[in-house]
Formats: C-alpha cells, sequence, structure tokens
C-alpha cells in the first residue's frame, strides 16, 4: 500500500480504518495534507499494526489521537506541527510499540498523556515545551525507554514514579513513592532508580 495522503478535509479517521493490513499490503508511511483548519480526530487503532516507519508530522488541528492509534509500527519520530489553539488529547499507547528514538517534544497544545501512551520505545529525553497546558501524565506513559534526561519549561512539576514494572515511568497523580519533577538534577529512588538530569532552557 505504500504512502497515504490524508486529505486536508478529513475530520475523523475512523477506528480500525487502516489497521492490521495484511503483510504484503502494509502501510509504510502517512502524510498529511497541510492547510487543513478544522479539526481531525484520529480514532483508535486507525493506522495500528503496520509498518508505518520514519518521521510522522502530527498537524496542528488534531484534538485527540485515541487509543492504539499508531501503536505497532516502525515510526522513528514524531513531530507535533507548531501552531494551533485547540488542546490535544493522547489516548492510551497511541504510540506504544514503535522504533522512537532520541528525543519527543511535548507540544504545549497537550493536555492530557494516557496510559502508555509511548511506552516501548527507545526515547532518552522529553522535552515539555514552554506554556504547556498538560495536565495529565497517566501511570507508563513512558514505560520500557531509556529516559535519562526530561527538559522542563513548563513551570509545573511532574512526578517520578519509582514503581509499577518498568522503566520511564513519568506521571502526575497517584503514584508513591515520588520525586517531583522540577529544575535540577533529581536522584530517584525505588525499585526502578536512575538519575534523570532536569534541564531548564
Amino acid at each position: 500500500m505504500g504512502t497515504i495522503l490524508i486529505p486536508n478535509r478529513t475530520t475523523l479517521i475512523g477506528g480500525n480504518t487502516f489497521s492490521g493490513n495484511s503483510m504484503t499490503n502494509q502501510l509504510t508511511g502517512v502524510d498529511f495534507e497541510s492547510d487543513g483548519t478544522l479539526p481531525l480526530v484520529i480514532d483508535e487503532t486507525s493506522f495500528s499494526n503496520n509498518n508505518i516507519s520514519g518521521t510522522i508530522t502530527i498537524p496542528k488541528r488534531t484534538t485527540e489521537i485515541k487509543r492504539g492509534a499508531f501503536q505497532i509500527n516502525n515510526l522513528a519520530t514524531i513531530i507535533f506541527e507548531s501552531g494551533g489553539i485547540e488542546d490535544l488529547i493522547i489516548g492510551n499507547s497511541a504510540f506504544s510499540s514503535n522504533e522512537l528514538v532520541g528525543t519527543l517534544s511535548i507540544s504545549n497544545r497537550i493536555v492530557s498523556i494516557g496510559d502508555s501512551a509511548f511506552s516501548d520505545n527507545q526515547l532518552t529525553t522529553i522535552i515539555f515545551e514552554g506554556g504547556s497546558r498538560i495536565t495529565t501524565i497517566d501511570n507508563r506513559a513512558f514505560a520500557s525507554n531509556t529516559i535519562t534526561s526530561v527538559i522542563n519549561t513548563t513551570g509545573q512539576s511532574f512526578q517520578w514514579c519509582g514503581t509499577g514494572g518498568g522503566t520511564g515511568i513519568l506521571v502526575s497523580t497517584n503514584c508513591s513513592p515520588t520525586t517531583s519533577f522540577d529544575y535540577g538534577t533529581v536522584t530517584v529512588t525505588g525499585t526502578w532508580a536512575r538519575t534523570i538530569n532536569i534541564t531548564a532552557s
């Protein structure tokens, strides 16, 4: 199937629309046509279980990426298009089990990151953009990565969950023991102890 182009007038990509294509007909890329203005929702498992690789750019008009929308692919990089004024919700397991590497920049439009949203990847750095509206980072949102640096420019404190069955767990509530993500270097204690460098920039 190769790469698919999503028209800029699209407002909903339905659940399972492109999920689980056969091994001989899998998607390898998703492009979104530019200059769209209507809000876009990417429904549950819309693109899951394909062979989508490389970089995907999420349009600034996107308001929700639901459960498992891009899970089980080979994505290396996610870019959240700058601009836009609508809140963005990232659902449970939305980008889990990909090949995400290096740095992930969390758009300041994102208000909620669901359970396991970015789990089972190879991320090392998380950047929370200034002016962030984020209110919730669920348990295991970044589990099973190798995160060593969190750049927090939001003015908010986050927490590191010291238990919970995996490494790289970031939450904002309901986790004990925890260490707040504030400016400076935090040494984390607990079952999954590690040192996280938290930098203001």
